[in-house]
């Protein structure tokens, strides 16, 4: 896989927004969004939460309805503005999938797609990382609809914002990056595209009385389950110091350490997720619980 800022579209993507505001905007009727049923490309990507979700739905938290609504205001602007075209529903293998945008008309025919951050983008270089949720579902994209190349478009109206400096000043910010995947890794996404779908379609029909097959599905991204708060320190019982970072682990190889008792630091885990006490992930992966 290929990721690569594009700032000559990142120019042209800009222009286009500031013209627009010398310009009659075209009058829009939002379509309304029906409940969604069937498998879609999305459920796949957090299958075990999409589970959950599906045997025992949830209000909806404040927080992300409200979330929501910027994200999907700024799209709604994007299309207003920008004259990226949305791209249509499509299905296959009984997998419906649909990007934000089919078509820059003159620039790009594929799935683009855009994402709106609360704050800061990736550092040049860091996107494969900080990006790994957002390219995960375009190949998806790419996967599904046979194509290897995509655009991704990522904006935040909070760029610069500092934890150490909660005054430093923060501006919009918008990166554009072309992405391109191997035969191999399509492929091989479209396979596992295939197997959660069984595997997920399976969960549902088995409901959630025993939720068994739920709770086989591959874990969510780890950030979604939750995570760990320190309680107590790494301690060394005849030192009598709490031990802290790296050291907790270097301590007794050191001639100061040696032959020293280091009592283990505890954890709590804090649950993000409405559904961790039934998904209960800490089974699969013991780092997702208390320790």
């Amino acid at each position: 896989m290929i990721i690569q800022r594009n700032p000559e579209l990142e120019r042209l993507f800009l222009e286009r927004i500031v013209a627009s505001f010398d310009e009659p905007l075209p009058e829009m009727m939002l379509v309304a969004e029906p409940v969604r049923t069937g498998i879609h490309l999305s459920d796949l990507m957090n299958v075990r939460q999409s589970y959950w979700k599906r045997a025992l739905p949830m209000s909806v938290e404040p927080q992300t309805a409200q979330l929501f609504m910027y994200g999907r205001g700024f799209e709604v602007e994007v299309v207003r503005r920008s004259g990226l075209i949305p791209a249509v529903s499509k299905v296959k293998h009984g997998i419906s999938y649909r990007p934000d945008f089919g078509e820059w008309p003159g620039v790009f025919v594929g799935p683009i797609e855009l994402k709106w951050r609360r704050a800061n983008l990736a550092a040049d270089g860091e996107e494969a990382d900080q990006y790994d949720n957002y390219i995960e579902q375009i190949r998806g994209y790419c996967a599904l609809g046979e194509t290897p190349h995509a655009k991704l478009i990522v904006n935040t109206p909070r760029q610069g914002q500092s934890a150490q400096n909660y005054k430093a000043q923060t501006q919009p910010a918008t990166r554009i990056y072309d992405l391109e995947f191997t035969s191999e890794e399509l492929a091989q996404t479209e396979q596992e595209l295939l197997s959660r779908a069984t595997a997920f379609a399976n969960a549902i029909a088995d409901g959630a009385k025993s939720a068994t097959l739920g709770n086989a599905l591959p874990l969510c991204r780890e950030w979604l389950c939750g995570s760990p708060k320190l309680n107590t320190s790494a301690h060394c019982v005849e030192c009598d110091k709490d031990l802290v970072g790296t050291w907790a682990d270097k301590h007794t190889s050191t001639k100061a350490g040696a032959g020293h008792t280091v009592v283990a630091p505890t954890w709590t885990y804090e649950a993000r997720c409405s559904w961790y006490v039934f998904c209960r992930p800490q089974l699969t992966d013991p780092a997702r619980g208390d320790r």
